[in-house]
């Protein structure tokens, strides 16, 4: 018997004695994300129900349970980054809706899942630091991709939704894996821990002498690429919303500004907004990626 079909048994009379067996078929369907380095996110769905009738894609969306993710890099090689389970659950949050179109919330376990992949120069790493590990299929896309075009080691994913969509206190906008947060990278590459309301170069934490800005500014245009259109971070050089390191900074700045007097943008984020609390992690929102249904 295919595993998509249940026998189920019961009375279809009111005559108990006539019984009747009935098979109920449950449609199961694999969605294939192919990642291009261009920030684009094409999908197949792939029918793994097995009777042989055919199905809508608005049925395939919605049966989806396994995701599979492919990563084109610049020259055009395919890497096969895994097939993962996909947790269904109901949607409950209607800011927050499936971006294939399906009517329910779809969750990859990035804990359990997703952890690293070499080959050649394509790479990447991800440690996590978190209690809700869940992001949704397509961010878990992006995700992928926005680690991939960068090809750090040192990543760590410091968490998206639980199992249910619910987004856990202290958080709150993390609703259905889409809003994701992901720990500032170091200029020593260890992975450790980066308050960038300190104004130390090394420790863990360290403060924001020890950021590295310029890989960190690269990831966060990767991330942009892929489909967040905010990034919320802190602005350690402002001593508005710092005033534990601004004036810090500032004196630093005029030093490293007699060492690169040809230098005409400050060493500092781009693309950031300033949020509260956020001095130990960067916060992705605004998600609307560049999707396209692939043709057979």
């Amino acid at each position: 018997m295919n595993d998509a079909t249940k026998i189920t048994v019961g009375s279809t009379t009111k005559d108990n004695n006539y019984i009747k067996q009935q098979k109920i078929t449950r449609v199961k369907a694999t969605v294939e994300y192919h990642i291009y380095h261009n920030g684009k996110i094409k999908y197949r769905l792939i029918d793994e129900t097995g009777n042989g009738t055919e199905k809508t894609q608005e049925t395939l969306k919605n049966a989806r349970t396994k995701a599979k993710y492919i990563y084109h890099d610049t020259a055009h090689n395919e890497h096969e980054i895994g097939t993962y389970d996909i947790v269904v659950t109901d949607n409950t949050y209607s800011d927050y809706k499936d971006k294939l179109g399906g009517n329910k919330v779809y969750l990859i376990n990035v804990s359990a899942n997703i952890s690293e992949y070499s080959k050649d120069d394509i790479k990447f790493k991800l440690t996590i630091n978190t209690v809700r590990p869940y992001a949704n299929d397509v961010a878990t896309a992006s995700l992928l991709g926005a680690m991939l075009n960068t090809g750090y080691t040192d990543f760590t994913f410091n968490g998206g939704s639980n199992d249910k969509g619910e987004s856990p206190a202290p958080s709150k906008s993390h609703k259905n894996g889409t809003n994701l947060d992901l720990r500032y990278l170091r200029k020593d590459k260890s992975g450790g821990v980066v308050h960038l309301n300190k104004n130390d170069e090394k420790g863990d934490p360290c403060g924001w002498k020890g950021l590295d800005v310029e890989r960190q500014n690269k990831f966060i245009d990767a991330l942009i690429l892929f489909g967040w259109g905010s990034v919320k971070a802190w602005k350690y050089w402002d001593s508005t919303t710092s005033p534990s390191t601004g004036k810090a900074w500032d004196e630093w700045y005029t030093e490293w500004k007699k060492e690169h007097p040809d230098e005409t943008e400050k060493p500092i984020l781009k693309n950031i907004g300033h949020l509260k609390n956020h001095h130990h992690h960067i916060h992705l929102q605004s998600y609307n990626p560049t999707l396209e249904l692939m043709a057979d």
